[in-house]
């Protein structure tokens, strides 16, 4: 048995909340942490992935640190209108913020890791956004290219 890091606890527990919030909402959308699954995800796709930790001391002289972690949300959708829908969704859902957890993994008899359990141990807050735009590739671009957005934004853990 082992332990996902600090990192992947956030980014598998935004992974997991949004996957809860879109079978409540009856979302048909996929959800993956890469880009290469996204593109073989039929549409539409929502990617999340962290992409920077940026520890900061709590006090001066302190060792102690509080960690930002900037999440990337990209969106891949068929139309402009369903990218929009997403897009406001999803910072409504962001905006109270999200259940932290810790995981366990094992091997499976497979020899693959699995989530064996997840316990939670605190909240992400929202510390602010940092962009909702959309992101544009010409007139030439692949399917997935053509109705992107990329929503981010800094997240910490209270406990």
């Amino acid at each position: 048995m082992g332990l996902y890091r600090e990192t992947r606890n956030v980014e598998a527990s935004i992974l997991d909340f949004i996957e809860e919030k879109l079978s409540e909402y009856d979302w048909d959308v996929r959800i993956v942490k890469t880009f290469n699954q996204a593109y073989k995800e039929k549409m539409p796709v929502i990617c999340i992935r962290c992409s920077d930790n940026v520890p900061t001391s709590c006090e001066i002289g302190s060792h102690e640190l509080m960690n930002y972690y900037s999440v990337l949300i990209d969106i891949f959708a068929f139309d402009d209108g369903l990218k929009l829908d997403l897009s406001d969704w999803l910072i409504n859902i962001i905006k109270n913020g999200f259940p932290y957890y810790e995981y366990t993994i094992s091997k499976n008899v497979q020899g693959h890791y699995e989530v064996a359990n997840k316990v939670q141990n605190g909240k992400l807050e929202l510390l602010r956004f940092t962009s909702d735009r959309n992101l544009e590739f010409g007139e030439n671009a692949d399917a997935y290219d053509k109705h992107r957005r990329l929503i981010s934004f800094i997240v910490y853990i209270q406990n």
